[in-house]
């Protein structure tokens, strides 16, 4: 059969995050890619005249006879697996995150030959759908130009994108129909009676980008980096809204962002940026609110003032972003949210200071964070967040066997003094509740830890970091199936996290807990690779290749191992893994033990 040309509109589509799914539960994942298709994708496309060429594991190919068919059935595509996400196994159903893809529609000249399609029409299409908003459509301005007039949808501006392979920029629309309009982050409720009864099951969606230090003293950069964590800690308590969390947006410092790209990659509605100058005692701030789909300015300010006129700048930027993004809230929900932690300048900067070294992950660092926060502590003894973060330290520097096991006495006692301490001062503060979980957890109290950390996510919804300590205190205490879909969220909530490694780490122990050893080696060298000397991942590695009988690379692991751990022993692990059941102590014990550890 010879190949033949022609004209035709070609639908693109691409699930968001894959290869994080595979990782994470590769059975789950294909069978609800399955289910999804049979129910949703077929269908839909059969209903607007469409026919699938291709799919690939992640995505699917589509031709149309025409652009209005195709603009209309990925409309549609997008209405429908939003509700199939919530009506089989969502959010709301059983705690997993949905299934959300990019769609991208382009009129082209094709090739086909054999039952599949080629040539430029295809590619752009395909160039076009990884531009595309997650949970959108993407279309060229040619596209746009001979649908726009012929649907009931609203079509948002994403602006000109250069595309990979494409000689010439694109001006790329947004399609949505005018009946159901989502941000990023909703679905349809069906409840009500009618398809067009809707309600948003996840919170508007923002990240607040690292401030700028516009100061010519390089070491003024902490004030910037403060007043960025203390923006979003605010947000945070904003439960209407989903702010990513600080390690997913620090990513980004220092460098020259697309701001739609950002939240395309983030799944964000809206971007917060700014900058700090410092000159003497003087402060200017500024700060802008962005629309993610479209790029446009919500809202710009200035904010000049002195150096002890900083908490009131937080609290002024806090209270516009809130009115400016959820209007029904107004100003009463940004004063509701505003705290004052300390009237203490010189507490705040040393705090600030701490967790700048405290984010940098790293024995030598943990250790100047420690004595920062512990003279913030001694700067203002009333101040509960410089107890929380010293707690937190502390505990870090011992989970991680940082230090040598003889003062690991000492650290426990002190974490707990300092979380205990925090949370008396400030039960508001969610990362008192985050120090002082982990502390009882790893004083094997796993019930009261439990709910402390449920705690601290109550306070913070957007708390990735408690969400992955959660998903770790979950695995110890043998509930793995929503230790799974915990660690899952904590991912969520900060996708570009440079410390994903350690919620590896968390799928690993919940892997164990329903002795799958197997995803347990998966998980691990996945967040190996990420950070090669978190001696956790090479523990649990340890176990799992002894159990597999892999004794060879078992061995290799348990020397890893012990060149991190030095001190590391039986009597250490029976000591301190804070496994509740002692079964399950006895099983990590005994792969240590096969492994060849005396």
């Amino acid at each position: 059969m010879l190949a033949t040309r022609r004209l035709a509109a070609i639908l693109a589509a691409d699930m968001v995050g894959y290869s994080r799914f595979m990782a994470s539960n590769e059975h789950e994942t294909l069978k609800r890619l399955d289910a999804a298709r049979r129910a949703v994708v077929l269908p839909v496309i059969d209903e607007h005249g469409g026919r699938v060429v291709k799919e690939m594991g992640d995505g699917f190919l589509a031709e149309f006879a025409s652009a209005v068919d195709a603009v209309a059935c990925g409309m549609r595509l997008q209405q429908e697996l939003a509700i199939h996400n919530t009506e089989t196994c969502g959010v709301e159903a059983c705690g997993l995150e949905p299934l959300q893809f990019r769609v991208g529609i382009n009129v082209g000249d094709i090739v086909a030959d054999r039952g599949d399609i080629f040539g430029d029409g295809v590619n752009v299409a395909a160039r076009i759908e990884s531009a595309a908003p997650v949970g959108g459509v993407a279309i060229p301005e040619r596209v746009y130009q001979d649908v726009h007039d012929k649907l009931n949808a609203t079509f948002d501006d994403l602006g000109e994108h250069t595309l990979k392979n494409i000689p010439n920029p694109l001006r790329l629309y947004n399609a949505r129909p005018d009946s159901y309009c989502p941000l990023p982050g909703t679905v349809p409720d069906k409840q009500g009676g009618g398809d067009d009864n809707r309600r948003v099951v996840e919170p508007l969606s923002i990240a607040v980008l690292p401030f700028t230090n516009m100061s010519s003293d390089p070491e003024q950069a902490y004030l910037a980096d403060g007043l960025t964590e203390d923006i979003i800690t605010a947000l945070s308590k904003v439960r209407t809204l989903s702010v990513i969390a600080r390690n997913s947006t620090f990513v980004y410092k220092g460098q020259s962002v697309d701001i739609k790209g950002v939240a395309a990659e983030l799944s964000v509605r809206y971007v917060l940026e700014g900058s700090v100058r410092r000159a003497g005692d003087t402060v200017r701030t500024t700060a802008q609110l962005i629309d993610g789909a479209t790029g446009a300015h919500v809202w710009a300010e200035r904010y000049d003032g002195t150096i002890d006129d900083i908490f009131a700048l937080q609290d002024q930027i806090t209270e516009t972003v809130v009115a400016a993004i959820e209007p029904q809230l107004l100003a009463a929900e940004g004063r509701r949210v505003r705290r004052r932690p300390t009237e203490s300048l010189a507490a705040w900067q040393l705090v600030t200071r701490s967790l700048g070294h405290f984010w940098l992950f790293t024995a030598v660092h943990m250790k100047k964070a420690a004595r920062l926060a512990q003279k913030a502590a001694d700067a203002d003894p009333d101040y509960g967040h410089a107890h929380a973060v010293l707690a937190l330290v502390q505990i870090t520097r011992a989970w991680l066997a940082w230090e040598p096991t003889s003062e690991l006495p000492t650290l426990l006692d002190s974490a707990n003094a300092a979380a205990r301490r925090a949370t008396s001062l400030d039960g508001q503060d969610a990362w008192g509740h985050l120090a002082l979980g982990i502390v009882l957890a790893f004083q094997r109290q796993h019930e009261p830890a439990i709910a402390e950390l449920r705690t601290a996510i109550r306070l913070n919804p957007s708390f990735a970091m408690a969400h992955g300590w959660l998903s770790l205190v979950l695995g110890y205490s043998g509930q793995p199936d929503e230790g799974l879909s915990t660690v899952d969220r904590a991912l969520g909530l900060s996708p570009n996290d440079p410390f994903a490694a350690l919620y590896d780490t968390c799928k690993a122990i919940n892997h164990f807990a329903r002795g799958e050893y197997t995803e347990m080696v998966v998980a691990c060298r996945a967040g190996l690779r990420e950070r090669p000397e978190h001696v956790g991942a090479h523990r649990m590695l340890t176990v799992a290749l002894a159990y597999l009988g892999r004794d060879e690379e078992a061995a290799a692991a348990f020397a890893d191992t012990k060149r991190l751990q030095p001190d590391i022993s039986l009597d250490w692990a029976c000591a301190y893994a804070p496994f509740a059941d002692l079964q399950d102590l006895n099983r990590y014990v005994d792969g240590l033990r096969r492994a060849g550890m005396g």
